[in-house]
Order: C-alpha cells, then sequence, then structure tokens
C-alpha cells in the first residue's frame, strides 16, 4: 500500500529490515509516533514505544524487534490531511562481529524499556 493512498482504519504496517548482507548488525525498533506536522514537532502521539502500544488505534507488534501494525487515523482540526510518521530504530553491533543478539544490547535495550515503562501512562500506551 502507498502512503499516499492510506485512508482512516486502514491498517498500516512498518517495518524495518537491514541489508542481507549485513552481518553482526541488530536492527529494532525503538519508538514510532506520528505528529500533525512536517516539522515533527506538533501533536505527538506515540504508536509505540519499547513493548508498549497504543490500544486507540490498535497498535500492536508483530514481530517485537522489528513491525509494528496500526489503524490509520487523521488528526482533527490540523490544517493538513497529512499525518507525518517517525520511527526511531536501535542498531547493535555484536561484540565478535558475527552474530548478534539482544544481549549485546543489554543496556540499551533496558533503558529503552525502563523509559516507555515510566513514561506509558503519560502517552496512552499499554504494557506487557
Amino acid at each position: 500500500m502507498d502512503a499516499s493512498s492510506w485512508t482512516i482504519g486502514d491498517t498500516v504496517q512498518v517495518v524495518v529490515n537491514k541489508p542481507a548482507d549485513l552481518t553482526g548488525v541488530l536492527v529494532s525498533l525503538e519508538s514510532c509516533s506520528t505528529y500533525s506536522d512536517d516539522g515533527y514537532s506538533a501533536d505527538k502521539i506515540y504508536i509505540t514505544h519499547s513493548k508498549c502500544v497504543n490500544d486507540h488505534i490498535s497498535a500492536s507488534l508483530v514481530d517485537s524487534s522489528s513491525t509494528v501494525r496500526f489503524d490509520a487515523f487523521m488528526y482533527e482540526n490540523s490544517g493538513t490531511n497529512s499525518t507525518f510518521l517517525e520511527c526511531n530504530i536501535q542498531v547493535c553491533v555484536s561484540s565478535d562481529g558475527k552474530n548478534a543478539d539482544l544481549a549485546d544490547c543489554g543496556e540499551i535495550i533496558i533503558e529503552n524499556e525502563n523509559s516507555a515503562l515510566l513514561n506509558a501512562d503519560a502517552n496512552n500506551l499499554t504494557c506487557d
């Protein structure tokens, strides 16, 4: 589905893929948010942060490290028909340069999870 053809209620899927020939690297979604402006500063709505999701737009983590889905929506009274999506990713390089896994990213993952848990209520997120 082309981004210009989304309509309210469509399921939007964001997938992060690393190049197949890149070894020793793990790429995962840290958070995804939307904004009502192209400067990514107004009306921020979290879709996901770590393992926490926004139930109001049926957000879900399909693959906890690389895929999120949510129902498309539109900001009311924003003066535009656009919603601007921003996703932050974590990139971890393995200590041996061959096999990356979440253990190599331990402190970063834990710090992101703690931040998500602390801010879940303020960001309308539900955490497992």
